[in-house]
């Protein structure tokens, strides 16, 4: 590259970067998704867990993450349905296509015994689906489902901490 090149190179990312006095703005808010849009994608969610916390159940693990995933299994059968009727009321909500491939690596950890990396992946999956409720609870596009995700993110955020505290107890 020559010189001039290079100055201007130079120039034009200075141009579009930032100046040190002037603070970096924040990203702006992804648009706010359908109710139906947010409805399946919290199914799909709930059907995962409930999936990976019968899959552990099979396995006879310990007394804790028995406890863990009748929990989940629980909490996350009454949000499937919740959400249910946004989606056509679906028995069985079906998995989405990151979801399915999700729950076949959750099947394969639980499978081979891989406690703290299956943990991992529940916190993983919680973060989501809580990133998930608090989004449309803030932004979404119907008020009844704003409601019933304000209502989901509290008991995510209680997965979340209970799969957290199991985790540094393995650690």
């Amino acid at each position: 590259m020559t010189i001039p090149a290079l100055r201007a190179l130079t120039m034009a990312l200075l141009a579009i970067l930032p100046t040190g006095g002037a603070a970096a703005q924040p990203a702006p808010e992804p648009p706010p998704i359908s109710a139906y849009s947010y409805a399946r994608q919290a199914q799909s969610v709930d059907a995962l867990v409930r999936a990976a916390s019968n899959a552990l159940l099979a396995t006879a693990p310990d007394a804790e993450l028995t406890r863990l995933a009748r929990m989940l299994e629980t909490d996350h059968g009454r949000s499937a349905a919740r959400f249910g009727r946004w989606t056509g009321g679906a028995a069985e909500p079906q998995l989405l296509g990151a979801d399915a491939r999700r729950l076949r690596k959750l099947e394969r950890v639980v499978r081979e015994r891989q406690d703290d990396e299956l943990l991992e992946e529940l916190i993983e999956i919680h973060e989501d689906a809580l990133a998930l409720h608090e989004a449309y609870a803030r932004s979404g596009a119907h008020p009844d489902l704003r409601r019933a995700a304000a209502l989901a993110a509290p008991a995510v955020a209680g997965h979340l901490a209970e799969l957290r505290r199991l985790e540094a107890a393995q650690n």
